[in-house]
């Protein structure tokens, strides 16, 4: 199988290629690949058709193949250590307890009873000209329907990328219990572009059993206080922006921040290019829960601990986290740019990134994922459920890494061969 994923790694390569380097773990869309030639390296997106062919080799490892042009090959693999996000190819982690999940699953409700009004819906439901149409679950389904978002739940749960992750709401306070799935939302039916339609029969305390939601990814927005109220109103509106993406280039933040559309609904934002800058004008941001900033200056936290934030992710010089001390909230934290940092005391943090930072980790708080880079990592005594490690580390001493971090030995395979052309 090596041999032969060799000759077509070669086959497709462009005319003149010395090396070529093809990297993947778990899944193509943490994988890379790149050609050296003329003694550079560059990506090359023409090898992507054969990155599921180098995954068949193992599973759940990083595994790197190099050909070289005179037909020498190398094969490594690491088993146990995996890529953390599809756009941070030098971020890895390694599981030291495979059964932490810091918010369990919920599990399907066995006694749950499906109400009459959803075992009678025609087979689509009619919204009106200007809102898509929405395709009825079958009664029948609806079980092996909520059997399936069980089994979404619990890899969520299990997934290290998605424990900081804040899942968002759209309504009056209080009516929806905001979390990821709720075993007791009923899906009634799918709208053209993804969304759910479900009957929620666990409210929160300022709602009714049978008030109606539309679920998407990570949002569940109240619409109606029941089915009948739902489908006899022809005027819903468009669901507001939950989320933005800012430019800074040109504009200070308190004017940026007032140009923001459904200010009021914000709940995610992202903003580039941020000077040296006080955060305080994002207090405006009432029901802002996860905020990313990159290629940012030396920045101040200041008002902005007053939202509920819950992710917060800074590509920054240098930045002032003393506003933050005890926020009630914030679950998550990164820090990367190379920025001198005082973690403040943090009690719902779980998730912390300082890999890319200075920091001094000699005690750290209890966390579910932590990611430092090696000679951090060197320096503390912390024990995650999960280790990340961040830089440019090869295969054998990410192997070396994890097996400090496990404790015991972490398995490498090396197959070194020659072709003959």
């Amino acid at each position: 199988m090596i041999e032969n994923l060799c000759r077509e790694l070669a086959s497709v390569g462009p005319d003149g290629w010395e090396r070529i380097e093809l990297r993947s773990s778990v899944s193509p869309a943490h994988s890379v690949a790149s050609v050296r030639s003329g003694g550079r390296s560059r990506g090359d997106r023409r090898f992507d058709q054969l990155v599921p062919e180098l995954l068949k080799i193992t599973d759940r490892a990083r595994v790197d193949l190099t050909l070289d042009a005179d037909g020498r090959y190398e094969l490594l693999v690491a088993h146990g250590v995996a890529e953390t996000k599809m756009f941070e190819r030098n971020l890895h982690h390694v599981v030291l307890d495979p059964h932490h999940r810091p918010v369990p699953p919920r599990e399907p409700d066995p006694d749950l009873v499906i109400p009459d009004e959803v075992l009678r819906l025609d087979a689509s439901l009619d919204l009106g000209d200007d809102i898509d149409e929405v395709e009825v679950v079958p009664p029948d389904l609806i079980v092996s329907y909520l059997a399936t978002e069980a089994q979404s739940e619990a890899e969520r749960a299990a997934n290290p990328a998605e424990w900081g992750a804040p899942c968002f709401y759209q309504g009056p306070p209080d009516v929806v219990r905001r979390m990821w799935w709720n075993p007791r939302w009923i899906p009634i039916g799918d709208f053209e572009d993804g969304r759910q339609l479900a009957i929620d029969l666990d409210p929160g305390p300022a709602g009714v059993v049978g008030q109606v939601l539309e679920l998407d990814y990570r949002i569940a927005r109240y619409v109606g206080p029941s089915l009948q109220d739902y489908l006899e109103r022809r005027d819903l509106p468009v669901p507001e922006t939950l989320d933005h993406m800012g430019h800074l280039r040109r504009r200070d933040l308190a004017e940026s921040v007032a140009s923001f559309p459904d200010r009021d609904w914000l709940q995610q934002l992202q903003l580039n290019d941020v000077a040296d800058a006080d955060l305080s004008p994002l207090a405006s941001v009432p029901l802002l829960r996860e905020l990313k900033i990159d290629r940012g200056g030396a920045l101040r936290i200041g008002d902005l601990a007053r939202c509920p934030l819950e992710r917060l992710e800074l590509n920054v010089t240098e930045v002032d986290l003393g506003a933050l001390e005890g926020h009630p909230t914030l679950t998550s934290l990164t820090v990367t740019g190379g920025a001198e940092v005082r973690l403040p005391h943090l009690p719902a943090l779980k998730v912390l990134d300082v890999g890319d930072a200075v920091l001094d980790v000699a005690e750290l708080p209890p966390l579910s994922f932590l990611t430092l880079n090696p000679a951090q990592w060197a320096s503390t005594t912390a024990k995650p459920a999960v280790a990340g490690v961040r830089g440019e580390l090869s295969v054998p001493e990410l192997a070396r890494w994890a097996a400090r971090r496990t404790g015991g030995p972490v398995r490498l395979n090396r197959v070194e061969s020659r072709l003959s052309w």
